[in-house]
Order: structure tokens, then C-alpha cells, then sequence
């Protein structure tokens, strides 16, 4: 995305006014909802993943890690930020990618083929269409939504950057906050993403004394998980003696910059905004720049792949590294647990 939180004290003072109005906008359409709007239930089993900030929380990377712990068939929904097409749409491996979003794109390449993944900007025309054609779909898996209130899932999962945690941050224009901090309290479980290996104890438990002034939900921490990389383009497998132009078109990019340097040559950086929009002028420059430093390959991430795919021939080496979230040993099966535990059918949450 392109919204650029301000990072200085001054001009976040002069855009609390603006943030304050949009709070509370947010703040009076929930309460509506909530009290008075008509809200729909699906059906079978649904998770929200979700958060409170504008992107870059690692909501792809923990529906992508869910759907591999899932023996029974699910269904993946997005409205499918970015794309050019309106409606429903199933995302097929041939999709184009203007027309399903990146993420959609990607998890539908990443996923096991019992796994669906639809696109509706509408999430509750979605849910019904997804059982129309997907009749054996045991659970829904919701992309985003947890401002989509014409839904109501049987639960949330909230994502927070550790490094911008939600009960720091203002209201948009102001910071990254869709609504105010006080929307966590309708999460089932917190997660922290991106964590730093080896986080001490006392760090999670401020986090945790933090985070529960505004939610009772249980609180869990994840850190990155980066694969080896795999080549999707070219003949070459991916060698880290080999310098390589990396290209990143993602949110808060400096988390896989970090892991790679060190490990990488990396000869050259192409650094675009989230869902960058490539185009063959960008192809014709990393090519220039990869004969110039004598480079084997671009190196570049799942997400930012499904966007260049359809720009290069099967001639340029590409090479992909995935990102997961990493669990400290038992707190992974206790979060599944955890959404396990509510009862998709429990009178008392339907009266909720």
C-alpha cells in the first residue's frame, strides 16, 4: 500500500485532529453494526485474520501456514486488494493476477489443491456463492474483514507488527490504525508478527500487560520463517555465492533485507511500494543492472513473483524465497486450539 504514516511528533500532532475524526467515523459504524445492523453468519465454520493497521501485519504468510495444518477442504476468501475485476471469482493457477490481487494469486500457489481460493469485494455474497460451488468446504478462511461488518465470523484473529504494536499506534492520517485501539477487544487470539529470534520473556509479558487494556483475548508471538529459495524462471538453482539484484514490491521490505543480507550478494536493490505494479521499463532495468554487476538472478519474494510472472520469459532467472511464521515450540498447537475452542454453532455467541 501506499499510505505513508507520518514518522515525526510535530506532524503527528497536527494530524490527530483528522485521526480522531476518523476514529470516531469508524468508531459510530461498529456501534451501529454491532446494535442495529443486519450482519450475516455463515454457515459453516469461519476465521477472520486480520488486524487493525493498514498492511503489513503477515496476514498472506498465516492463512498460507493455517491452510497446511488442514486436512479437510477450505476456502480462502479476499476481496482481492489491487485487482482489476469486480465480483466473484475463483483464483485458478492461471488466473492473471489483475484479475485475482497478488495474495489471492499466491496462496492459491502455495496451498494444497483440496484448498480454494475466491475473490469478492462482498464477503457475505462471497460465503454464499463459495458454498454454491464449493459445496464439501468445511471452513472459511477470510483475508482481511475484520472491518467488514456486514460479516460476522465465528472468529477473529488479530495480527500486530511487533515492531508497530497496535496500542502505540494513532488513528489514520496520524498512524496506521483503521479504527481505534479498543476494536481489539472483539479478537478471539492477538498475534505478534515478525518478532525477533529469542525474544525474552519480559519483553512478551509487557507486551502482554500492554495489549490487555483493550482485549482479554489470548496473546501469542510469531516470528519469520524464510524458505530456501526456489527457482520459478530459467535454468539456474538458486546459489547464494552468486551475487543477484533483488527486487521487493512489499510492505516494511526491510524484515526480508535483513535476512538476506549476510547470507545473499546482493549487487543491486529494486525497492517498490506494496502491490507495485511492474512493468516491462522495470524488466529492461534489472536486466541492465544484472549485466552491469554480473548477476545470476533477480531474487524476489512469492508475493512480488505472481506480479512479474507474466512480464518475463522462461530465459530470465528468477529465483523465490517464501516467508512463513515461525512458533515457539507448543504456542502454535495452543493458537489452533484456540480456534477450535468456540463452537461455530454456540447459541451464546449467536446471541453475542
Amino acid at each position: 500500500m501506499s499510505l505513508q504514516a507520518p514518522g515525526s511528533n510535530w506532524l503527528k500532532w497536527l494530524l490527530w485532529p483528522f485521526s480522531l475524526i476518523w476514529g470516531l467515523a469508524a468508531l459510530a459504524r461498529r456501534f451501529w453494526f454491532t446494535r442495529f445492523g443486519k450482519r450475516f453468519i455463515p454457515p459453516v465454520p469461519s476465521i477472520v485474520i486480520g488486524n487493525l493497521s493498514a498492511g503489513g501485519t503477515g496476514k498472506t504468510p498465516m492463512i498460507k501456514w493455517l491452510l497446511a495444518r488442514r486436512d479437510q477442504p477450505v476456502a480462502v476468501l479476499s476481496r482481492g486488494y489491487g485487482r482489476k475485476s469486480q465480483g466473484f471469482l475463483e483464483v485458478l493457477h492461471d488466473t492473471p493476477v489483475r484479475d485475482a490481487g497478488d495474495e489471492p494469486l499466491e496462496i492459491r500457489h502455495t496451498v494444497a489443491g483440496r484448498h480454494r481460493v475466491f475473490v469478492c469485494e462482498n464477503r457475505p455474497e462471497g460465503i454464499r456463492r463459495i458454498l454454491d460451488v464449493f459445496p464439501e468446504c468445511t471452513e472459511i478462511v477470510l483475508d482481511d474483514g475484520y472491518q467488514h461488518l456486514p460479516l460476522k465470523a465465528h472468529r477473529y484473529v488479530l495480527l500486530s507488527d511487533m515492531a508497530r504494536p497496535f496500542y502505540k499506534d494513532l488513528c489514520i492520517p496520524a498512524g496506521w490504525l483503521r479504527e481505534f485501539r479498543l476494536a481489539a477487544r472483539y479478537a478471539d487470539a492477538l498475534v505478534f508478527t515478525k518478532c525477533a529470534p529469542g525474544m525474552e520473556a519480559s519483553g512478551k509479558t509487557t507486551m502482554k500487560s500492554a495489549a490487555a487494556r483493550y482485549t482479554d483475548a489470548p496473546v501469542f508471538f510469531t516470528g519469520l520463517e524464510y524458505a530456501a529459495a526456489v527457482p520459478v524462471s530459467g535454468t539456474l538453482q538458486p546459489d547464494e555465492s552468486q551475487p543477484v539484484i533483488l527486487v521487493t514490491g512489499i510492505a516494511r521490505a526491510s524484515y526480508f533485507l535483513e535476512h538476506l543480507q549476510g547470507r545473499w550478494q546482493i549487487a543491486g536493490h529494486f525497492a517498490g511500494e506494496d502491490h507495485q505494479d511492474y512493468t516491462e521499463e522495470d524488466i529492461r532495468d534489472w536486466k541492465a543492472a544484472m549485466k552491469k554487476n554480473g548477476c545470476s538472478a533477480i531474487l524476489t519474494t512469492r508475493k512480488d513473483w505472481m506480479r512479474i510472472r507474466p512480464l518475463v520469459d522462461e530465459s530470465l532467472p528468477v529465483w523465490v524465497v517464501d516467508v512463513l511464521p515461525s512458533w515457539n515450540p507448543g504456542e502454535a498447537d495452543a493458537f489452533l486450539e484456540k480456534l477450535e475452542t468456540r463452537n461455530a454453532l454456540n447459541p451464546r455467541y449467536l446471541q453475542s
